[in-house]
């Protein structure tokens, strides 16, 4: 687990204050400056004009924590509704051998903020945005997407990811240049 985790509450997400968003923590000098920050820079205990970091007006007003309280008490409710329209679209698109649905590991509970299909690699990608546009289905088209691959002394992890500034190698491969510090990382894709 990492030092700390981010939650948005923008009004698309599984809840919302209208804006903003949470950090968690348990690492006190972490909490220390995520709370300066929020505060324009100023140290916790510090005078009105005192600031010992440049720092933002991040402050939750009490409007935004009462919409989010209400939301958060619901917020199973809202997960269970998009879990089950997920399903519907899992159903509905395993009819379809050139599309595949998320997979979800039996020990993650998923919460659905966006559903993101993959198309085989023969499928042309915008003639299925042009077709979904003009039934006025909603959809966002994504990057596309690059399995990286690399080994490490620990082992080999592998993570998907997208890069701009990726070149092709001599032998047609993608490279990312934060991964190519090994012979064995390189970006397979297209």
């Amino acid at each position: 687990m990492g030092d700390a985790a981010a939650f948005a509450f923008y009004p698309n997400k599984q809840m919302t204050t209208g804006e903003g968003g949470m950090i968690l923590t348990n690492h006190d000098e972490i909490a220390r400056l995520c709370r300066s920050m929020r505060n324009h820079g100023r140290p916790e205990m510090g005078e009105w004009l005192e600031h010992e970091r440049l720092g933002f007006n991040y402050r939750m007003d009490e409007m935004s924590a009462a919409l989010g309280l209400s939301q958060f008490r619901r917020l199973e409710t809202f997960l269970a509704k998009r879990e089950r329209v997920a399903a519907v679209y899992t159903d509905r698109l395993s009819a379809f051998d050139w599309v595949s649905s998320p997979v979800v590991r039996p020990y993650v509970r998923m919460s659905w903020f966006v559903y993101v299909v993959t198309l085989a690699e023969e499928i042309n990608r915008d003639a299925v945005m042009t077709g979904l546009a003009e039934r006025g289905i909603p959809r966002v088209p994504t990057s596309r997407r690059f399995t990286c691959s690399r080994t490490s002394a620990s082992g080999s992890a592998t993570w998907v990811g997208s890069c701009k500034s990726r070149s092709r190698s001599p032998r047609g491969r993608w490279l990312c240049p934060s991964t190519t510090t090994s012979r064995r990382s390189r970006w397979t894709g297209s």
